[in-house]
């Protein structure tokens, strides 16, 4: 199986309440594939924005970072598979899926939770009032102090492997 890592700087300070709230995201991401030949893909990330509950109805879209601060903060990122996918890619043909990301400051440490984003999201009109309804959690990562200035890579192969329609265009 390819491991292949989309690496995606997610600037985040995590506190102890944040367990409680679902951090992000599509599970959209690097896939490796093993149907007649291995081939590992990469997704191309196309929109990465955080929301505020103390800032219900501005966009952070256009900011350089998402951060993810406490119970108030969720960030959201989304990444196309599309092009560079065989055609007819379905998610049994995944071998491994992973999401990296980049701690830079842990102000307290504690968990996030990674959860996919079930209805659409842009980048330039999300907010805190308007953000996207969230599935179930896929996975709590907990981010220690020992953390900070890391990549922390999360396994997301099952989700991938549970997508019953088409990577397509």
């Amino acid at each position: 199986m390819i491991n292949e890592i989309i690496q995606k700087k997610l600037f985040a300070s995590v506190d102890r309440e944040t367990s409680r709230y679902c951090l992000l995201v599509l599970f959209l991401f690097s896939v490796g594939f093993l149907p007649s030949h291995a081939s590992a893909q990469q997704g191309t990330l196309t929109d990465d924005a955080y929301t505020s509950s103390n800032k219900a109805n501005k966009n952070f879209g256009s900011d350089q970072s998402v951060q993810i601060t406490g119970a108030t903060n969720r960030g959201f990122v989304k990444f196309k598979l599309t092009p560079s996918l065989p055609p007819n890619t379905i998610g049994t043909h995944v071998g491994k899926a992973t999401l990296k990301l980049f701690i830079d400051n842990v102000a307290t440490p504690g968990t996030f939770e990674i959860c996919p984003v079930t209805t659409a999201w842009a980048e330039e009109t999300i907010t805190d009032a308007s953000a996207p309804a969230l599935g179930a959690a896929i996975a709590t990562i907990t981010i220690n102090a020992t953390d900070e200035g890391r990549w922390v890579t999360i396994d997301m192969t099952q989700v991938g492997q549970q997508r019953e329609r088409r990577y397509e265009p």
